[in-house]
């Protein structure tokens, strides 16, 4: 039995569109049909009893639903290099000191587009390596707004015979600002959206910029468990509420992240598969997602994904010497942001080993 799959081209032949637009309209129809045949394919895999393409096309269909949240504390790079950043519990999992650094600038392509700057350095304490403790620091800003959090990481773990079972925690401080001088009305609530009396852009007994700071708590499970990781994050868990106007509250929802990851050899050793399942959630909302990881001689690193309806991205990282890696991510909208020009990551990671013990001194003595 065959399922057969037929693309159906883009019908907007308006002569009022533009070139670029159709070819926009196309790009986006296209891939919209490409999940499409890739179920079919899973399903002729299916009745073909093909079990290797299956647990592949597995992978690419699921790939198709991934989402990003701007407080998710998750995204591509971090699980291309290390899932720290998505579970406390992993801090200096590697038992080396880590020093990462990252940059991301959203939708480029648009003046005073959103950056994101996150910084990290974690250890294993020096007499107790199945312990460790870090420091976190990150920045999402735009023109007119801005969210900055410093916090302090510890993790612990205990070995058990299949692998470890780890605990984290990061406590730290959340900054919102707002600046009133940069913020715009649109048209000066003249057009039916925008609105002079809104709260949030009245100067009204308000100085150029205004901020409040609360106190916020992240935890993490985590396991490994043969070539199984697996582990439960929640952030946010104090639900914290910033008061940036008088009487007007900005609160940090609590989410829940749950992942887990697959490590998957070829014979020859030279080929590390990780396919990654992550199910995210505030309680309201529910977010699905895989990345799909290949890692070729212990050195060089590729990613595919895409997020649900939204856009689709890939990345790469690569060993320049021993401990430092260097990766780069592009995030490609499917929908009319992509006239944005995308999103781009860099991020840069270097791992080493601190020895704290003292060096044993010998004297040598010659008699003559």
């Amino acid at each position: 039995m065959k399922i057969s799959f037929s693309m159906r081209r883009s019908t907007n032949w308006s002569r009022k569109k533009s070139k670029r637009e159709f070819f926009l309209n196309f790009y986006v129809d296209f891939f919209c049909q490409l999940r499409q045949k890739k179920l079919i394919l899973l399903l002729n895999s299916v009745l073909n009893g093909s079990k290797r393409v299956l647990i592949l096309l597995i992978s690419l269909f699921f790939s198709d639903i991934i989402a990003y949240s701007q407080f998710s504390n998750l995204d591509m790079l971090s699980a291309v290099l290390d899932w720290e950043r998505a579970n406390p519990s992993l801090v200096a999992s590697n038992k080396r000191t880590n020093v990462l650094g990252e940059f991301q600038s959203q939708w480029a392509g648009f003046e005073n587009h959103p950056q994101d700057v996150f910084f990290s350095f974690n250890s294993h304490l020096p007499c107790q390596r199945d312990q460790a403790v870090g420091v976190a620091f990150s920045v999402q800003s735009e023109s007119f707004w801005k969210f900055q959090r410093l916090g302090l990481e510890y993790a612990h773990r205990i070995e058990t015979k299949t692998g470890n079972l780890s605990f984290g925690l990061d406590v730290g401080f959340a900054d919102f600002s707002f600046d009133y001088d940069k913020a715009s009305s649109g048209l000066g609530g003249e057009d039916d959206y925008h609105k002079l009396q809104d709260p949030l852009l009245s100067k009204e007994g308000a100085s150029e910029e205004q901020n409040d700071i609360v106190f916020d708590v992240n935890f993490g499970v985590g396991a490994k468990i043969n070539k199984f990781d697996v582990g439960v994050s929640m952030y946010h868990l104090n639900a914290g509420k910033a008061e940036i106007v008088e009487g007007k509250k900005f609160a940090l929802k609590p989410t829940m992240l749950v992942y887990g990851e697959y490590k998957l050899r070829t014979r020859s050793k030279v080929f590390l598969y990780r396919p990654s399942l992550m199910v995210r959630s505030d309680f309201s909302t529910m977010q699905v997602g895989m990345n799909n990881i290949c890692t070729y001689k212990e050195k060089f690193t590729f990613a595919l994904n895409s997020w649900f309806w939204s856009s689709m991205a890939f990345a790469f990282s690569f060993e320049v010497i021993s401990g430092m890696q260097i990766g780069y991510g592009y995030v490609l909208p499917l929908n009319k942001m992509i006239r944005s020009g995308g999103s781009h990551d860099v991020v840069v990671r270097y791992s080493f080993d601190l020895n704290f013990s003292k060096k044993d001194k010998y004297k040598s003595e010659r008699i003559l």
